[in-house]
């Protein structure tokens, strides 16, 4: 396999990468030894530089997948084309991944300059950052984009098992923006995926991002043994918060409306005092919708 260090490129739209950092192409599908072969990046004797794209899976100095522009000196002599380098050992070759081929086949659409064709979409960039309290705003751009009907953002808490969260969608301005109001604590990993009118997709660049200031919230006794119930607050978003309890039936037993300020509080409810006693359900309802649920014991 290659690890590839530019996802964005066209000859790899539409392929899944695999890989801890989702940045890895296998080629084969079962191989003889040094199946996937290259160039020492030492060895290279060209001006301009070439563009390495990938190298094998294990080294950075094996330059596996390069990209040659027009013009360039390689040991004397003097490219009149474009072209793509992909080092595929001939005695492996009769075990060639899907991947491997979608690779030869968007690689002859690139050079011919038929991106029209090869890519409805090609995404020049994305990035995340904290929006607010407990918000992360994601934006992207696109440089192409031709018959796309909306983008899907996915999440992943470990950069590898995806979600959708939310569609948005394709307006042309080639530039767009979402808020997550509800990231993880700690790292975050974004996808954005083009879906064409069609229904093909094409993924665009994993983002990482650390949210660390999720706040949190406390029940400050449990279990309960005088009828109050008492939550404390900690750097949650701000804004007007429901909280709820339901008994073991799931009626609601109590409940209270107030406007929260972000820092920290205690919030106490009081449920009736002929309430049996048991395992009660609390539902709190935070500004951005977010819905966080606890269990308490009433004594």
């Amino acid at each position: 396999g290659v690890t590839i260090s530019d996802k964005t490129h066209p000859i790899f739209s539409g392929l899944t990468f695999t890989g801890t950092n989702s940045d890895q192409l296998q080629l084969f599908s079962s191989v003889n030894s040094y199946a996937v072969t290259g160039i020492n990046n030492s060895n290279w004797i060209a001006n301009p530089a070439v563009t390495v794209l990938g190298n094998a899976i294990g080294t950075t100095t094996t330059n596996s997948v390069v990209e040659v522009p027009i013009g360039t000196s390689m040991n004397g002599t003097v490219t009149t084309k474009r072209f793509i380098m992909i080092g595929l050992s001939e005695y492996s070759t009769a075990n060639l991944t899907s991947t491997a081929t979608e690779i030869v086949k968007n690689s002859v659409y690139y050079l011919l300059g038929l991106e029209s064709v090869l890519l409805p979409v090609h995404f020049t960039g994305i990035n995340v950052v904290a929006s607010s309290t407990n918000s992360a705003k994601l934006s992207w751009k696109v440089g192409i984009e031709r018959n796309i009907n909306k983008y899907k953002i996915q999440k992943s808490i470990n950069g590898l098992d995806f979600s959708t969260i939310a569609d948005v969608k394709a307006t042309r301005n080639n530039e767009y923006s979402w808020v997550d109001n509800q990231p993880f604590s700690g790292k975050n990993f974004y996808r954005i995926i083009a879906e064409e009118i069609t229904g093909n997709t094409f993924y665009g660049p994993i983002a990482e991002f650390t949210m660390n200031n999720i706040g949190s919230l406390t029940l400050l006794s449990n279990p309960v043994v005088d009828k109050k119930i008492r939550i404390q607050f900690n750097q949650m978003k701000e804004g007007q918060t429901v909280i709820s309890v339901y008994n073991c039936l799931l009626q609601e037993v109590a409940t209270t409306h107030f406007s929260y300020n972000g820092g920290e509080e205690i919030k106490t409810l009081n449920i009736p005092p002929f309430s049996a006693t048991g395992i009660y359900f609390i539902k709190i309802t935070l500004p951005n919708g977010q819905i966080i649920s606890k269990t308490v014991s009433v004594k």
